[in-house]
C-alpha cells in the first residue's frame, strides 16, 4: 500500500507535467518500465512505475520513482531517484540523490552522492567510487565505497571502511570505522558511546568525540519518523515536487516568489477555488447541457489539487531560504528542504495541519491567478 501512494503519486505529478509543461525529455510510468540493454535515451528521462528497471543508457538527467528501481547502465548527468528499493550497479557520472526505504549502490559516481534511507549500503563493487562528497541519513549506513571529497553521515548504526579523501563526519548511536577505512582528513563524530575504531584503520588527522545523551527508542521522535508512514509522505512529496520542478525550473522560481509576495491574495483565490469548484460542478450537474461542463471542472480541480500539492514543498523550502536570506530561487536543496517541513508538519497535531493547508490553499490560489491571467491575455 505504501508502494502504492508513491507510484500514484509519480505517476499523476509526471501525467500533469507532461500535458502542461514543455521540456526535451522522455517521460513515462507505468506497472513495469523497462529501459532495454543496448537502447540509448538521447535526453533527459522523467519516469515513474511500480518496477522500474533502466538498462540503457541515457545521456541526459534521469528522474525516477517507483517501488523497486534498478539502474544497470551509464547515466551521463545526474540522477534522482526515489523509491522502496533502490540498486544501482553502474555510472552515474554527475550527481546521485537517493530516497528510499533500501539504498545499495555498488557503482561509480562522479559528482556528489546523497542519500536519505532506512538501510543505506554503498558498497565496493567493481570499481566503485564516489568522485565528490557524501551525504547520507538514515537507520543502517554502511559506507565501504572510496570517496574522493569529504563524508556526512546521520544515522543509528554507521559503518565507515573505506578511503576517504577529505573529513568524515558522523552523528549516529553506534559507529564502525572498519580496517580497511583510510580518512585522510579530520575524524568528528557525535554519538552516546565512543567509536570502534579498527587498529588497522588510519585516520591522518584528528579524531574529534562530543558525548550526547541517550536518545533510545523509548524517547521517542526519532522512532516516531522511522515507524510512522513519515518517510513515505516525504518520499512523495520530495519525488512529486522535483518532477514539477525539473520540466520548468525557472517557472517554480517565479512561481514561488510570487507566492510569497502576494500571499493573501493567493491564499483568497485558492480559498475561493477551493469552494467554488464542487459547488460549480454540482450545479452544473443538474443540467444534461451542463454535465460535460462539470465533469470538466472536476477535472480541472483534480489537476490543479495535485499540482498545488507538488507545489507545497518548493513553496515552503524557497520560503524558507528566503527567510535565511539564502536566496529565493527554487533548487532540489530547497525541496529537500521544504518536502522534510512539510512532512514534519502531519506530525504536529492541529497546528501542523493548519499551516500544511494554508501553504496548499496559497500553492493552488497562485496557479488559479497565473492561469486567469493567461486566459485574460489570451481572449484579449
Amino acid at each position: 500500500m505504501k508502494i502504492n501512494l508513491l507510484v500514484v503519486a509519480c505517476t499523476l505529478a509526471i501525467a500533469f507535467s507532461a500535458v502542461t509543461l514543455s521540456h526535451a525529455a522522455v517521460i513515462g510510468w507505468g506497472d513495469n518500465y523497462i529501459i532495454q540493454k543496448d537502447s540509448e535515451i538521447k535526453t533527459n528521462l522523467y519516469v515513474a512505475g511500480q518496477q522500474l528497471t533502466l538498462m540503457g543508457n541515457v545521456t541526459g538527467d534521469v528522474l525516477g520513482g517507483g517501488g523497486n528501481v534498478f539502474v544497470n547502465d551509464t547515466i551521463r548527468g545526474d540522477a534522482l531517484l526515489v523509491g522502496g528499493t533502490l540498486n544501482v550497479v553502474s555510472t552515474v557520472e554527475n550527481d546521485l540523490r537517493m530516497a528510499g526505504a533500501t539504498i545499495i549502490v555498488s557503482g561509480k559516481v562522479g559528482g556528489d552522492l546523497v542519500g536519505i534511507g532506512n538501510n543505506i549500503r554503498i558498497v565496493d563493487g567493481n570499481n566503485s567510487s564516489i568522485g565528490g562528497d557524501v551525504l547520507l541519513a538514515g537507520n543502517t549506513v554502511v559506507l565501504s565505497s572510496p570517496v574522493s571529497g569529504s563524508v556526512q553521515i546521520s544515522g543509528a548504526d554507521v559503518t565507515v571502511n573505506s578511503l576517504v579523501n577529505g573529513d568524515v563526519r558522523i552523528i549516529a548511536d553506534k559507529i564502525h570505522i572498519g580496517p580497511d577505512a583510510v580518512i585522510h582528513g579530520t575524524l568528528s563524530y557525535k554519538s552516546v558511546r565512543m567509536a570502534d575504531i579498527n587498529p588497522s584503520a588510519r585516520i591522518t588527522g584528528e579524531t574529534k568525540f562530543e558525548k550526547v545523551n541517550a536518545t533510545g527508542t523509548d524517547s521517542g521522535y526519532i522512532s516516531v519518523l522511522w515507524d510512522s508512514l513519515f518517510w513515505v509522505k516525504f518520499i512523495a512529496y520530495f519525488v512529486s515536487s522535483m518532477i514539477l520542478f525539473a520540466v520548468g525550473k525557472k517557472s517554480m522560481t517565479s512561481l514561488s516568489q510570487r507566492a510569497r509576495l502576494e500571499p493573501w491574495q493567493n491564499l483568497f483565490a485558492g480559498i475561493l477555488f477551493f469552494i467554488g469548484a464542487p459547488i460549480s460542478a454540482i450545479l452544473l450537474i443538474i443540467t444534461v447541457i451542463g454535465l460535460p461542463l462539470s465533469v470538466a471542472v472536476v477535472g480541472l480541480g483534480i489537476i490543479f489539487a495535485i499540482t498545488a500539492v507538488a507545489f507545497t514543498p518548493i513553496l515552503a523550502g524557497t520560503f524558507i531560504k528566503s527567510a535565511l536570506k539564502r536566496g529565493n530561487e527554487a533548487s532540489w536543496k530547497a525541496i529537500l528542504l521544504g518536502s522534510f517541513v512539510v512532512a514534519l508538519l502531519g506530525l504536529i497535531p492541529f497546528l501542523g495541519s493548519i499551516i500544511r493547508t494554508l501553504l496548499f490553499l496559497i500553492s493552488e490560489g497562485v496557479m488559479i491567478r497565473l492561469a486567469l491571467e493567461k486566459l485574460q491575455k489570451i481572449r484579449a
